[in-house]
């Protein structure tokens, strides 16, 4: 049988979803920083235990990851990210009976959400799960209603560590789970300007 030499391209398409994992030594630091103001009169979530986080303390922990990310934005977009900030920062205590339905973060350009303990029974009862979905404590994104070919959304499980940044507008949602444990999560929103010259370029690039 020949060997098939054809090639192709496939485009990036939709929005920028990423996704790294903390250290355990930053995991540790961001965890001290847990109980402040309560914050959950502003959100979306269905939980008890939400508290505003010091944007300046968390900003020197979250740096290295932040830079990590602006890479991919640029690659992904052909722009280039300066001056970005954090508008808000805060900490859920997620338990049994809890969730977040379906939202999307305003007053920002982009979100994210850093996953500081997911505990074993937790996934013990995702594993055990029948039924459509991810399942228990699971993490939803998507961008329209299903399609004939079109992948229009991620269903994961989180693990402990791991963070994920997207744009201020990709709806995401959070599923309940019944064991009697506390899953810890930490979202922050971001802005920040673009670079002109990037943008320059692609105009260049299409008026050609």
């Amino acid at each position: 049988m020949k060997e098939n030499k054809i090639t192709g391209e496939v485009f990036n398409w939709g929005p920028l979803l990423w996704k790294t994992k903390i250290s355990s030594k930053d995991i540790k630091k961001l965890k001290e920083l847990g109980h402040g103001i309560k914050y959950n009169k502003y959100l979306a979530g269905v939980i008890k235990k939400e508290y505003q986080v010091d944007s300046d303390r968390f900003n020197k922990i979250i740096y290295p990851y932040i830079q990590a990310y602006t890479i991919v934005f640029e690659q992904w977009y052909n722009k280039k990210i300066k001056n970005l900030y954090t508008n808000s920062v805060w900490i859920n205590y997620m338990k049994k009976g809890e969730f977040n339905p379906p939202h999307i973060h305003t007053n920002c350009k982009l979100s994210s959400v850093l996953f500081l303990d997911i505990p074993k029974k937790l996934i013990k009862e995702k594993e055990s799960f029948v039924g459509e979905g991810v399942g228990p404590g699971g993490l939803n994104f998507f961008i329209s209603n299903p399609q004939d070919l079109y992948k229009n959304g991620f269903e994961l499980m989180p693990e402990t560590g791991d963070f994920f940044i997207f744009p201020w507008n990709l709806m995401h949602c959070v599923s309940s789970f019944t064991s009697d444990i506390t899953r810890i999560s930490m979202a922050a929103n971001f802005s920040f300007d673009l670079f002109e010259e990037n943008v320059a370029k692609i105009r260049q690039k299409n008026d050609k």
